[in-house]
């Protein structure tokens, strides 16, 4: 431990212009939707495959879930094209 204190020739850097900003809104929005996506790839199966007594009732279960996704997309790919 030095008793003098820390050293007095080093300085912090003095921001001489203000950060830009470099990432945009869709930038944002497909680094959330990458991590949501990349994370339920491996979590998911897991979780559904230990909820159901066997490997066909779980790919029923994940067909289903396909099923109920896709809809759901329709459904709102029609509310958005009125």
């Amino acid at each position: 431990m030095n008793p003098a204190g820390p050293p007095t020739d080093l300085q912090a850097p003095q921001p001489t212009a203000p950060a830009r900003r470099l990432l945009g809104t869709w930038d944002g929005v497909s680094i959330v939707i990458g991590i949501v996506v990349g994370v339920s790839l491996y979590k998911a199966p897991a979780l559904v495959f230990g909820s159901v007594g066997g490997p066909w009732a779980g790919m029923g279960v994940w067909v289903l879930g396909l099923f109920r996704s896709s809809v759901s997309g329709v459904g709102y790919g029609e509310i958005n094209c009125r």
